[in-house]
């Protein structure tokens, strides 16, 4: 990528990422504060999830593995992730942005990521909603079920057994996230998120499902 230096290997990617986590970390702050969110300093992905990804999604290619130093600010609103948005964009231009906060992906998980140019190399800002970030401690172990489940399986077909398995938890996350757009609409006065038929729900907390 024009301007950035494509690490050799994956100890060199690493070393770049360390030496941009402090500058990531004031400039998230620095935004958090401004407009009054939470923010968490993430420590840097563990390496066996980054090789896992390098060699598996993105096939070797070092110029995907940008989320090694990442950053996360928690917002209450819609209103204070649009803010957030703009902030980042009068300190920098980002290389690439992914705005899920309208369109959720297929499990119906909803953020927005922003890949900056620090110090040289691109790292990651992720910006959520309060609901989401405490829906992640929920689908967080279906998750690294679901990818142990296919990695064993990474030389032959999934089994039966194992696809349903995998059916229940991908249904599971998809419920989570449901519910959490569902809380977040329930208690907030301003924007509301749309559901996956484009319609606005509320339902009161006491009935969410569980």
């Amino acid at each position: 990528m024009t301007g950035f230096k494509t690490p050799k290997n994956i100890d060199e990617a690493y070393a770049m990422a360390a030496a941009a986590k402090p500058e990531l970390d004031r400039i998230g702050q620095a935004i958090a504060d401004s407009i009054g969110c939470e923010f968490i300093a993430a420590p840097l992905k563990s390496r066996e999830r980054a090789e896992q990804k390098l060699n598996t999604k993105y096939r070797g290619d070092m110029t995907q593995l940008n989320d090694l130093a990442r950053c996360r600010i928690i917002c209450d609103t819609l209103e204070q992730a649009a803010m957030i948005q703009k902030a980042v964009h009068e300190k920098m231009t980002p290389a690439r942005e992914v705005d899920r906060l309208e369109t959720p992906n297929e499990r119906g998980y909803r953020d927005l990521k922003f890949v900056l140019p620090v110090n040289g190399t691109l790292v990651e800002m992720q910006v959520q909603l309060r609901d989401f970030a405490a829906a992640d401690k929920i689908t967080h172990v279906q998750y690294e079920k679901i990818r142990e489940l296919t990695a064993a399986a990474k030389d032959r077909p999934l089994t039966e057994r194992e696809q349903k398995e995998i059916s229940i938890r991908e249904k599971l996350c998809q419920r989570t996230y449901r519910n959490a757009a569902l809380a977040y609409n329930a208690r907030t006065t301003g924007k509301k998120l749309k559901m996956a038929d484009g319609r606005v729900a509320v339902m009161k907390k006491r009935s969410i499902e569980r």
